[in-house]
């Protein structure tokens, strides 16, 4: 009976002294476009006693304590006999014990991968974070939690009858396995100079995209809660953190939410375009605003006779009150729809990414009864029931320059694999129309509303925005390219209570692309205010 059931008493022999201690894996690394580690991971050890029904002596215990530089040890026992004596131990110091096993033969170091974040800061709303089981809670670490895990391994040990440890290693160790590095596109230079372009403002964001490529190279959200404090702060900590003033969990740059104002206007000269209710050579006269039924839609200006080029260089409201008078709420609105860009959620793997708001004509039946005649001269100056992200805001900009670009992502590597972007987002109408509002654009940062940021020696083309706010002063806001003749990026800035979008916004994305392309630091233009007319610059 005895042989023929060998492998049976075998197994159960082998049960009551074999142990197996799990080692937790080791997690991928999160690297920024240039290979700057934005997450990766330290050793750090935890020290555990196999003691089965034994106990530790006193001297035992001081011993290791003194070894340590452990202020104290608390025995914690756990099932099969494990007692964690300490956590998160150096290296120097785990090894100082390994070294001496006439002492400590009855100890087990093992070894503990902790989450650090060289670069968290600014980058945080991206990167994310882990909790204390090193799984990912937030941002890429969650989204790519699986990639970057890793596989855990195992010690195998032989304990004696009392479940006291007596051999380590009975069978060679199966070590952990690291998990796959992650590479972004993002620049972290350039997103800790936005960080740093924002210290004289509570709120906003930035986003900035290689519209070639589609690869978002800033991402900037303030408020923002650090990558650090939700992984190793203390509960005070965590939570003043989040309950700090301005909604820091709320990443503006993909679920802000801001009436685009002004730089909306693109969109609306796009959609006159295509609709042909317009050409670039169509003029409208400007008399300081526009009369719609019993009410006056105001312009900041007068500015006489303009093409549409001249009127998106001084972001005449009347020349879009007019376009949006010609075309009509249904067919701007139909027109918004087929751009298809706008309307759209962008999953770059960080969560809470949100489509632009832009209502049906149906919303506007139920709820305006009929009477929207002056709904569309509100929507044509990105006022009124219209809502876009930074992110939004900055694909116009990038279709308006190049008229198509890769769909934008954030990762660009998982392992050893690329990505590849699956689509490529374009506009719908022709190159003379895409040009005019492109060169619309570039006239007003030489010689419109944008003029004070201006780069010498260099042209790019933005667009201004002051977005009413009921809670305080106007947003700030631009959306830009650069550069003018082979433009590369695109980006948008929103500044929160900025006021005029040529005050705040402007001149933190002209220094973004003065840095991105290396150019020579150069002061503002002062620009000089007409005594006699009250020019749409000033108001925008």
């Amino acid at each position: 009976m005895q042989v023929i059931k060998a492998s049976e008493f075998a197994s159960k022999a082998e049960i009551n002294y074999l142990r197996k201690v799990p080692i937790p894996p080791i997690r991928g690394r999160i690297m920024d476009r240039n290979g700057v580690v934005l997450a990766s991971w330290e050793p750090r050890f935890t020290a555990v006693a196999l003691l089965g029904d034994a106990g530790l002596t006193e001297e035992e215990v001081e011993k290791l304590r003194s070894t340590l530089g452990a202020e104290s040890l608390v025995v914690k026992h756990s099932y099969l006999g494990y007692a964690v004596l300490a956590r998160d131990i150096q290296y120097d110091k785990a090894l100082a014990v390994m070294e001496r096993t006439e002492s400590f033969g009855w100890l087990l170091m093992l070894p503990w991968f902790t989450r650090t974040y060289p670069h968290s800061g600014p980058l945080s709303p991206i990167v994310g974070y882990v909790d204390a089981y090193g799984v990912g809670k937030a941002g890429i670490e969650r989204s790519l939690n699986d990639d970057l895990m890793g596989t855990p391994g195992t010690k195998y040990l032989m304990v004696d009858a009392k479940g006291r440890m007596v051999m380590k290693d009975i069978y060679p160790p199966e070590e952990p396995g690291q998990g796959k590095d992650i590479k972004l596109s993002v620049d972290s230079r350039l997103q800790e100079a936005a960080d740093s372009l924002f210290s004289g403002y509570r709120s906003g964001a930035a986003v900035l995209l290689n519209i070639k490529t589609g690869e978002i190279l800033v991402l900037y959200t303030k408020p923002y809660v650090d990558s650090w404090t939700m992984t190793y702060g203390t509960p005070e900590q965590k939570s003043s953190a989040l309950s700090a003033p301005g909604s820091p969990l709320l990443n503006r740059a993909v679920s802000g939410l801001y009436p685009p104002g002004s730089t909306f206007k693109p969109v609306v000269a796009l959609a006159g375009l295509a609709s042909g209710t317009i050409t670039p050579g169509s003029v409208f006269c400007c008399g300081g605003g526009m009369q719609m039924g019993n009410r006056f839609f105001k312009c900041t200006g007068f500015h006489g006779c303009l093409d549409l080029v001249h009127a998106i260089e001084h972001s005449c409201n009347t020349y879009f009150y007019s376009v949006g008078a010609r075309m009509g709420l249904p067919t701007l609105l139909d027109q918004i729809e087929k751009m298809g860009f706008l309307k759209r959620r962008y999953d770059l793997g960080i969560g809470g990414e949100k489509p632009a708001l832009i209502p049906s004509m149906d919303y506007y039946r139920e709820n305006f009864r009929g009477r929207y005649g002056g709904v569309a001269l509100n929507l044509s100056i990105g006022q009124g029931e219209l809502l876009l992200t930074p992110l939004h805001m900055a694909l116009v900009a990038g279709l308006v320059a190049r008229g198509e670009m890769p769909l934008p992502h954030m990762v660009i590597q998982i392992g050893n694999e690329p990505y590849a972007p699956p689509e490529t987002l374009r506009l719908k109408v022709s190159e003379r129309d895409r040009e005019a509002v492109k060169r619309g654009m570039l006239l007003a940062v030489e010689s419109g509303t944008a003029r004070s940021c201006r780069l010498p020696g260099f042209k790019f083309g933005g667009k201004t925005g002051t977005a009413q706010n009921p809670h305080g002063q106007d947003h700030s806001l631009f959306i830009f390219y650069a550069p003018y003749d082979d433009p590369e990026i695109a980006g948008a800035v929103v500044v929160e209570q900025g006021g005029f979008g040529a005050k705040a916004a402007a001149p933190i994305a002209r220094e973004l692309t003065r840095r991105y392309f290396g150019l020579p630091p150069s002061p503002l233009f002062t620009v000089k205010k007409p005594a006699d007319n009250q020019e749409q610059e000033e108001m925008e």
